[in-house]
């Protein structure tokens, strides 16, 4: 795809000047595709205890379905509500980007949360190391996780595509 299909716009509005849009005309559409820097909630916590993708961030959330009585025990014992699934696009450091696919939209959640169980039944692996945690499909790094206070931890801007 060519650069010069696309067309720069920046700031998405003033209140959100570290958000960059692009766009590319189709026919009548525009395809509009953004990376927020703006949160700095951006931290992915890579939890081999978790069942599924989990976020409180319900912005990020694309394709999303609402859900009615789901919910989640979350480690201390307590459940928590599962409001929505989507999926979530992230774009890591290495420039690599990724969709987790059935992201549960969580309230009441304090930490992103990538589910280690759902990257091996996609066919991902996790190689740890040298405290680093890479998740890896054959030789390519798909991203990789720093171990800090005893867990990984990964950042990822959120990409969101938009037809308008």
């Amino acid at each position: 795809m060519r650069m010069d299909e696309w067309n720069v716009v920046e700031p998405l509005d003033e209140r959100t000047v570290d958000v960059y849009v692009v766009t590319k005309p189709i026919s009548d559409l525009n395809i509009v595709n953004y990376v927020d820097n703006s949160d700095q909630n951006s931290e992915w916590i890579l939890d081999s205890g978790c069942t599924f993708y989990m976020t409180s961030k319900r912005p990020w959330l694309e394709n999303f379905n609402d859900l009615d009585g789901g919910e989640v025990v979350m480690g201390y014992n307590v459940a928590c509500m599962i409001r929505e699934i989507g999926n979530v696009t992230l774009k890591f450091e290495n420039g690599y980007t990724f969709t987790l696919k059935r992201v549960g939209y969580v309230l009441d959640l304090n930490r992103n949360l990538i589910s280690m169980g759902d990257l091996d039944g996609i066919g991902l692996q996790g190689k740890i190391e040298d405290g680093s945690l890479k998740v890896i499909k054959g030789s390519l790094i798909i991203f990789k996780g720093t171990k800090r206070n005893g867990i990984y931890v990964t950042r990822a801007s959120i990409v969101q595509s938009h037809t308008v």
